[in-house]
């Protein structure tokens, strides 16, 4: 994953002003408020694997809200966004139902009105179409080669996949799954 915006080395103060403005340079959907007065930290990592945009997003405390407003702003149609917990705490309130995730939950959004609050410490893992809705995302299968082995170009992104099997807990496997 290629690093795209990190707020280490800057002044306390301005960290986290800096990673909003960050964001909305971003097709992010999201109003955010710093919850926690002391200094902020935030990283955003990305990487395209085939027709999906991988984001590991590492932050302190903060709610984000994605709007009527923001929605419109993007204008994201049916896609949805799925979010792997690899650290913290995440609570959302989709049409204003609590939901918390733990390291190793899985958690799928559409564009709708919610509301999430990231822990201190929280880092989640993003992964949404890049293709428009309908086209399909592409088979898993296009990240490896005719030997079974990940194609070398692909070869981050099946690390990557290898890393958060490697984040959720035995106790909180998928039963059925080749993740279990």
């Amino acid at each position: 994953m290629q690093s795209l915006f990190s707020t280490a080395g800057l002044h306390p103060r301005n960290s986290f002003q800096r990673w909003q403005e960050f964001l909305l340079e971003q097709p992010v959907p999201l109003e955010q408020t710093r919850l926690d007065p002391g200094s902020f930290e935030g990283r955003l990592d990305a990487a395209e694997i085939g027709p999906l945009l991988m984001t590991r997003i590492s932050q302190g405390s903060k709610r984000s809200a994605v709007t009527p407003a923001t929605i419109r702003r993007f204008d994201k149609g049916d896609t949805r966004v799925v979010i792997v917990k690899l650290a913290g705490v995440l609570a959302t309130q989709p049409d204003e139902r609590p939901c918390l995730q733990r390291q190793g939950d899985l958690l799928v959004l559409d564009h709708r009105p919610v509301v999430l609050t990231s822990g201190a410490a929280s880092q989640s893992k993003f992964l949404e179409p890049l293709r428009a809705p309908g086209q399909g995302a592409g088979p898993v299968s296009a990240l490896y080669g005719p030997d079974g082995r990940p194609e070398p170009r692909r070869r981050g992104a099946h690390h990557e996949l290898r890393r958060i099997r490697r984040h959720r807990a035995p106790s909180r496997a998928w039963p059925g799954s080749a993740w279990s």
